[in-house]
């Protein structure tokens, strides 16, 4: 097959140079791109501590990755994120972003919120999540207790007339009898934000009226305590990695 490839010699001065010219289909320019990489709250360290050290050499990590001098670490407590910006005078900066995310489920259970349940609906958000109980035989004892469950509300109204054209009414809903068994109490077992060690989570279960039937919300007291707690170590930790290179705190 013959070679469509030509290849020129010239002079450049008193050596000579080839040109080699290609024909056929070119190949195709891409234009350069920006690299972001996102990842638990961790990943700019875990970056930044195998990207420094280029290449080993005489059995020592050489400090060749990127100059320290145009890279710079922002914190982010309100967000609960870390942002690593290598090389920033380069349109092509490379980021890593790295972000606390709350456990799923925890997270979709609402706790400390407004959030109501029924009877029927908290039964359900815990039926096949036993693996998140510190203890998983409580998560039997919930599920049969929830199944069990019986209570009774207790309407009063009363009335006011100062005989002025003034006039209320005072209409109270409560649970006034529920079955004296039931404690509805347990304590979860789980990450609170991905990729972290588990802590344990106490819940307690509050029984209220709303719309005339009764509801119940979970409730933990230490949770916002134990997510300060968590956020703080871990923003005190990486800063102590980041010690040679510009920190911004938002």
């Amino acid at each position: 097959m013959a070679d469509n490839n030509m290849n020129f010699e010239f002079g450049v001065v008193d050596e000579k140079a080839t040109l080699t010219v290609l024909t056929g289909q070119a190949a195709k320019i891409y234009d350069p791109e920006k690299v972001q990489l996102d990842g638990i709250i961790t990943a700019p360290s875990e970056y930044f501590s195998k990207r420094r050290f280029a290449h080993v050499e005489d059995a020592r990590l050489v400090d060749v990755g990127f100059t320290l001098h145009s890279t710079h670490v922002i914190f982010n407590k309100e967000q609960r994120k870390i942002v690593l910006t290598v090389n920033e005078h380069d349109k092509f900066a490379t980021v890593v972003i790295g972000s606390l995310k709350f456990n799923k489920f925890l997270d979709s259970l609402e706790i400390n919120s407004p959030q109501s349940y029924s009877i029927a609906q908290l039964e359900k958000a815990f039926r096949f999540e036993r693996r998140w109980f510190a203890d998983p035989s409580k998560h039997k004892d919930l599920i049969l207790k929830l199944r069990n469950f019986t209570a009774k509300i207790t309407t009063t109204s009363q009335q006011e007339n100062d005989l002025q054209g003034n006039k209320k009414a005072f209409f109270e809903s409560k649970v006034s009898e529920f079955t004296k068994s039931t404690d509805l109490g347990f304590v979860l077992s789980l990450p609170v934000f991905d990729g972290l060690e588990k802590r344990q989570i106490p819940i307690s279960v509050e029984i209220d009226v709303v719309g005339g039937s009764v509801a119940l919300f979970l409730v933990c007291y230490e949770l916002d305590e134990i997510i300060d707690e968590i956020v703080t170590s871990i923003f005190d930790r990486e800063k102590e990695i980041f010690k040679d290179i510009v920190i911004i705190e938002q």
